[in-house]
């Protein structure tokens, strides 16, 4: 596909993943003296995730239903007056949680180029999300939260990622150790169905 040979699809892909909320991209300034306060947009936040300014403004203008006006600066200003502050204040606190991008628990995105081809590397992971997407090659698609593998493709699945990470972090390391000790420590951690931790004894 494109995005396995071309680096700028790819790098887009890679940044459409990344959990972005409301409140990365723009911030709150109050002045309680006025009764009002102002939301302003973080522009190179903008700028870099590629999103318009001035829609996303007019949907948190809609989203609050407020008397506003625009500011100099790009900005708005929310004049709430006498309505129940704390009621307010809860509903803005939610909007600036509101998702709108990305996949829940992908912090960042990275594009490497491996074996000819492109492929992306993330801080976080969420593969029950990430393997339904039709960019993504579902066979070849893994993280290191053993947990997480379990979760998602079952208990045996989990135990060979036991053996996989085990296996990379002792050779890295530079320590050999029959991989059929590795199997028996990972036989024993899943032989309940469920991924268990293990100590020394």
């Amino acid at each position: 596909s494109d995005l396995r040979s071309n680096k700028e699809e790819a790098r887009k892909f890679a940044a459409s993943l990344v959990d972005l909320r409301m409140s990365d991209v723009v911030s709150v300034k109050e002045n309680y003296g006025t009764q009002s306060f102002s939301i302003l947009p973080i522009k190179n936040e903008i700028i870099d995730k590629g999103l318009d300014a001035e829609v996303l403004l007019k949907k948190i203008g809609d989203k609050l239903k407020l008397k506003h006006h625009p500011l100099k600066d790009g900005g708005y200003q929310f004049e709430f007056g006498d309505k129940e502050f704390l009621k307010l204040r809860k509903n803005l606190i939610k909007l600036l949680q509101t998702r709108l991008q990305g996949v829940r628990g992908i912090q960042k995105a990275i594009v490497f180029e491996e074996n000819g081809e492109f492929i992306v590397k993330t801080s976080g992971s969420n593969m029950k999300s990430i393997i339904k997407m039709k960019e993504v090659d579902s066979a070849r698609s893994t993280t290191n939260d053993v947990k997480e593998i379990s979760k998602t493709l079952g208990v045996e699945a989990g135990r060979a990622s036991i053996v996989h990470e085990l296996h990379k972090v002792l050779s890295e390391n530079g320590i050999t150790i029959d991989l059929r000790h590795i199997l028996l420590l990972a036989d024993m951690m899943t032989f309940d169905g469920e991924i268990r931790g293990i100590v020394r004894t």
